[in-house]
């Protein structure tokens, strides 16, 4: 299981360990699905202008299991969509209760308060917040970029590697 780092707050940075990969306002979907995590990512509502990818792998975040979505508007990666796993087997609704979601989603706004504080949590590059939908039976955190925000990394594409 890889870790998973949260935005830099000034850079809005985030990176994927052991792979080293960045991901920023720049990083590319071309660039992206060139890396370890983007080979394996799962594609789903193709051809609509948001490619949302799940990655196959799952990372940690505060030794929590965690499930990470990306999203490109139009090649350029604009959402990350987090949300800490409890059941690694998959989820169904047989054992889904709302009273474990809204535990769920108060450790994602525990992990967000010690890691930047309290709410509003915005910055030169965009804006993280957690999201409860009761209609879909969800929660997670989002990171939400601003387009062209963060200078790109050295590579090509926008996607660094950390050296």
């Amino acid at each position: 299981m890889g870790s998973f780092l949260l935005p830099d707050a000034n850079s809005g940075i985030c990176r994927l360990l052991p792979s080293q990969v960045e991901l920023s306002s720049h990083t590319t979907e071309r660039a992206f699905l060139a890396t370890d995590p983007g080979r394996t990512s799962i594609l789903s509502q193709p051809n609509t202008g948001y490619n949302w990818y799940r990655m196959k792998e799952v990372y940690s975040l505060d030794n929590a299991p965690l499930i990470v979505e990306v999203c490109f508007a139009w090649g350029l990666l604009s959402n990350l969509s987090l949300s800490i796993s409890r059941n690694l087997q998959g989820a169904s609704w047989s054992t889904w209760s709302e009273q474990a979601e809204l535990a769920k989603d108060r450790q994602h706004q525990d992990l967000l308060e010690r890691h930047y504080g309290p709410p509003p949590r915005q910055f030169a590059w965009g804006e993280i917040s957690t999201a409860y939908d009761p209609r879909g039976g969800s929660s997670s955190i989002a990171i939400r970029y601003r387009s062209g925000s963060v200078v790109p990394g050295p590579s090509s594409g926008g996607l660094a590697r950390q050296r």
